[in-house]
């Protein structure tokens, strides 16, 4: 079959992924194709990433500031299982050697990016990370522009931190404040920071906190307000709660989902 092409009636699109995606109008319809053109490369990041299963977790660990640069945050087992990062200058066709951020036992990550927020423009990766050897949820960032490390700060202190916690999360709201959750020894804790992550403020609410192997994702959602999406890992159920930053927690939380949320064969 042949098909003529005007520009006025289709565009079409290579992928990194490898796919070429046509789309083209047919009277008031669209219609789209997608096509295979090459396979995409498959690229070992790093082949020491520390194996213990604790590692695994639903929060995000990879950032890409642009087609090109990218950083990817997780443990390295040649680094004691300390929390590092590599970055990649070609779009993660190779990568640059481990960078430690901190020397304390890694347990688990995660990160947010400046301009996952709407309308920031920063250049900071945000990092929390949960460790068992003071048993702490800590605060770093990252600068991208070039590559500088902040110093650690605990924002959610402990005294029995294990690896079967559930995963710290972090956000940044729209008004700039962070957000950082983490594990307790019966519970959880959400700490907020309203200079920059230099020091941090116990906000968490007074209900639903009550196992340290639940976990929580945070979510800037308008000016002032974020959406804390909670799992409960004992009841299988997620519950949303929203949190403004001038007046504290919205009303009460809501039941979102019922069901087995979560598959972590180290919690228990």
């Amino acid at each position: 079959m042949r098909v003529e092409w005007e520009p006025t009636n289709y565009y079409q699109k290579v992928f990194k992924s490898g796919i070429l995606k046509i789309k083209y109008r047919i009277s008031s319809s669209n219609v789209s194709y997608h096509v295979r053109l090459f396979d995409p490369t498959d690229v070992d990041i790093d082949d020491h990433v520390y194996t213990v299963q604790y590692q695994a977790t639903q929060e995000p660990n990879a950032v890409f500031v642009s087609d090109s640069v990218g950083y990817i945050f997780y443990a390295d087992s040649l680094n004691a299982g300390e929390p590092v990062y590599r970055k990649t200058t070609t779009g993660g066709t190779s990568w640059g050697s481990p960078v430690v951020i901190s020397t304390k036992a890694y347990s688990k990550l995660s990160v947010w990016y400046d301009k996952w927020t709407s309308g920031d423009n920063g250049d900071l990766i945000h990092i929390a990370f949960s460790e068992t050897d003071t048993d702490d949820t800590w605060y770093y960032s990252l600068n991208t522009t070039d590559d500088t490390l902040s110093s650690g700060v605990a924002a959610v202190l402990d005294s029995t931190t294990s690896n079967a916690d559930g995963p710290p999360g972090i956000t940044k709201g729209e008004d700039g404040n962070l957000y950082l959750s983490g594990p307790l020894t019966s519970g959880r804790q959400i700490s907020k920071s309203t200079n920059g992550g230099t020091s941090w403020t116990d906000i968490s609410p007074s209900s639903l906190f009550n196992d340290d192997n639940d976990y929580e994702q945070l979510f800037p959602i308008s000016s002032d307000t974020i959406m804390m999406v909670y799992y409960d890992y004992t009841a299988n159920k997620a519950y949303e709660w929203k949190y403004v930053s001038s007046t504290g927690w919205d009303g009460s939380y809501a039941q979102i989902y019922a069901k087995t949320v979560q598959n972590r064969p180290n919690v228990g």
